[in-house]
């Protein structure tokens, strides 16, 4: 009996190091898997994105580096920690946008980055998860 529960205790501790392996090796991916890649935005909260004037687009550097548009031009160095990314000072040119709804997208989607927002990485679509918000983006 002694031996069948040390065996058990063994196979548990494999298998939450495993997990924890697994877990890490993931995050690392969603990281890897973003650099030099840009994004435009597809969806807002399940609700297509669509805009004349200027489509909101988001670049990935290496160590955190992260640039793009909504209405202005942004820039900004983050960290990853796990699946979220956070970038405490967002950095962008302060044009009046003439589209009220950039405007609104904007403010939240810098809001969303220095709260840090929460990244999945699947078959190529990025999806940002933040302050209330889930946002689609598409290569």
């Amino acid at each position: 009996m002694k031996r069948m529960l040390l065996i058990f205790l063994a196979s548990l501790l494999l298998f939450a190091c495993n997990s924890k392996a697994e877990k890490a090796a993931s995050e690392q991916n969603i990281e890897t898997g973003l650099k030099g890649r840009s994004y435009v935005l597809a969806s807002v909260d399940a609700k297509t994105f669509a805009n004349d004037f200027k489509v909101p687009k988001l670049v990935f550097g290496g160590d955190g580096a992260i640039g793009g548009n909504v209405c202005n031009q942004f820039s900004g160095k983050g960290v990853f920690v796990g699946n979220v990314f956070k970038v405490p000072q967002v950095a962008a040119t302060m044009m009046l946008c003439p589209d009220e709804q950039l405007n609104k997208l904007e403010q939240i989607f810098f809001n969303m980055l220095r709260k840090g927002i929460s990244v999945t990485l699947e078959e190529g679509k990025l999806t940002l998860s933040g302050d209330g918000q889930i946002w689609n983006l598409s290569k």
